[in-house]
């Protein structure tokens, strides 16, 4: 996946979970986390594009585990 790709469905998911736009700084910092779960995922040796689609959805779980977090009061 390129990186607009990935930022794109980044900000698309944020900004359905928490109705405004993700700040540029947080979605670098995510786009990079999806950066590290996917190579991690490619180092245990699974298929490029399965590791990619791990590390997405993994990012995606993080962003409405963290809006459910907020709603409850954890943060």
């Amino acid at each position: 996946m390129k990186e607009e790709e990935v930022k794109s469905i980044i900000a698309k998911v944020y900004k359905e979970t928490f109705e405004i736009e993700i700040p540029e700084e947080h979605l670098e910092e995510l786009y990079l986390e999806w950066e590290r779960i996917r190579d991690t995922m490619i180092e245990k040796g699974l298929p490029e594009e399965n590791a990619e689609q791990i590390a997405l959805e993994t990012i995606k779980a993080g962003i409405i585990l963290g809006k459910q977090r907020l709603e409850r009061g954890v943060y």
